[in-house]
Order: C-alpha cells, then structure tokens, then sequence
C-alpha cells in the first residue's frame, strides 16, 4: 500500500489518509461520492450546505459525458435480472450495447465508447440516484418498491423518493416504465414528465404490456403478441415481471416483435439469481445467494411448484 501512495503522490494526487479532507470551493472543484458513502459525513454534508464545490456521484458524471441513448433500470428487487436481460434483447436486435452501472461495471469507465447509434442499459441504485442533478435516461424504469435500505434513507417515504429520481429530469418523448401491479410504482406515474408504459401480470390494461391467457403482449393501438410466458427459460412470477418490463422497453425503443420474442426464449438468466447448479439424486440444488432481502428470498421460493427442502 505504501508503494501505491507513492505512485498516487508522484502523479499529482493529493492523498488523505486516516481523516477527512478539508472541502471547500477554492480547494476542490468537485466531489465524486462513491454510492457507499451517507451524504451525512462531514466533508460531503458541508458540501452540499454551502452550495460549492458541487457534488455528484460516478452514475452522474458518466451521464454528462454520455453519448447513447441510456436504458436505466431500478427497483427493490429484480434490477440485475432485468438489466442483463435488457442488455441481451438490445445485442440480439444487432445493437452495439454497453450493460454497466450497479451491476458491476462503473459506467463511468466505458461511456465515452458508445455513440448515437449504440445503446446503454443501466442498473441503477437508489444510492447512485440521491446524488443526480441532471440525469435523464431516455427509458427509466422502476420494477417494484418494497422496504429496503430504510437504514440509509431514514423512511418509505425517502427511499421512494430517491428511486423517482430515475425521470425526474426526463422530457418528453422520454419514456418511464411502472409495474401498475405495485400501488407505490404505479402511484408514481403521475408526477411522470415522461410517457408512461405500465406493465402487469395481473391486469388487462388499456394500453401497456400484460401476461395474459399465458401469452405476452403489447397493447398499443391494437392487440401484438411477443411470446408465450411458457417460452421463458427463467422461473417464478417475479422473471415474469422482469420480461414485461424488458418487453416495454423493447417495445419504446422500437425492437421488432421477433427479436424481443426470440430473446425472451433463450435468457438464461444470471449467476447467482434461481441459477440451477445441479440435480442429484433426484433434487434440483438452486444457487439464489443474491437474494439478500426478505422479499426477494419469498419471490425465489415462489418460483417453484415442487417440495422444497
């Protein structure tokens, strides 16, 4: 570590180690706060209390430099799920697509590879969303809002809020995607500045994305069916939603009815997430170590209609 200091100093960074950096306006002309870090320390609440130097995190910063038309996806439960799926759909309908975000890649890393014609699709936390100003994806999406993270955000209340930061800049002729089977998502719709898609697995709606009759479809000025929820290769009620959801975004983004078909029966999904590991004996050993809240631990064991042990 020592040697690495080193490094940093002899190219110019300016270290501060064991203790909190004197911020101020003349010294600094930006703070980048990592997701993980309150807004309540000291150096970034008196940041932001006295207006200088401003302060962003890395999910802003890389979208003032963004170029694509940037896919963001968020909610309680299903994010990682539905971003790589999203991320599939954009690849198999021939687009150059960049997946990054929460889900592992900083997207701050590779935004400037990707042009106009390509596109982003990001999993976005509500960590990442508290310090946003002027981020504006083209195609917002909230899956669903259950308890979480009520440590950090001090309430529902707040936590909902940093999650609706996700369209509060969009314009219109953006696009944000709301699961109406979720009364605070769908309640959401109507402080929207965006077009709003619902989609839902339990409601014939007027217009939207549904499951219904085990079919998928759009309704959009008539009646487009996308796939049968039987073609899904990933289990449960909950993969469901997340398939509706990545059909609407397919469907706002313009991806034809035989791509979005054709993806939906071939995701595998992803490690870690009702990721099957082996049979023996007879037994099915799922991997689902990524369900790291009540309710997405629920929705995995949901999934299945056979004894479990």
């Amino acid at each position: 570590m020592a040697d690495l200091a080193a490094m940093l100093e002899n190219r110019g960074v300016k270290l501060a180690l064991g203790q909190y950096p004197e911020v101020s306006g003349e010294a600094y002309d930006l703070v980048v706060v990592s997701p993980g870090v309150p807004l309540t320390v000291p150096p970034v609440a008196k940041a932001l209390s006295q207006g200088a130097p401003p302060v962003m995190g890395e999910m802003e910063l890389a979208y003032r430099f963004s170029r694509a038309p940037l896919v963001a996806i968020t909610g309680t439960n299903g994010k990682t799920t539905t971003t790589s799926l999203v991320g599939q759909l954009f690849r198999d309908a021939g687009y150059r697509t960049l997946v990054a975000g929460n889900i592992g890649l900083p997207l701050v890393s590779k935004v400037e590879n990707y042009s106009q014609e390509d596109i982003i699709v990001a999993e976005v936390s509500s960590f990442q969303l508290e310090t946003t100003s002027q981020f504006a994806p083209k195609v917002a999406v909230i899956l669903n809002l259950t308890p979480d993270h009520l440590d950090r955000h001090g309430s529902m209340e707040e936590y909902t809020k940093a999650k609706a930061r996700i369209f509060a800049q969009q314009k219109p002729g953006d696009f944000t995607i709301l699961n109406y089977d979720d009364p605070i998502t769908r309640k959401l719709a109507d402080s929207c500045p965006g077009e709003v898609i619902f989609f839902s697995k339990k409601h014939i709606l007027e217009k939207g994305i549904i499951a219904q009759k085990d079919k998928i479809m759009v309704i959009d000025n008539g009646v487009t069916e996308i796939a049968g929820v039987t073609s899904l290769r990933i289990p449960g009620g909950h993969n469901l939603e997340n398939a509706l959801a990545a059909v609407a975004i397919g469907h706002a983004m313009g991806v034809s009815k035989e791509n979005m078909a054709h993806t939906l029966s071939t995701f595998r999904g992803v490690a870690h997430r009702l990721e099957h590991v082996a049979t023996l004996g007879g037994v099915d050993y799922v991997n689902d170590s990524k369900g790291t809240n009540p309710d997405a631990s629920i929705k995995a064991l949901e999934a299945y209609n056979v004894p479990l042990f």
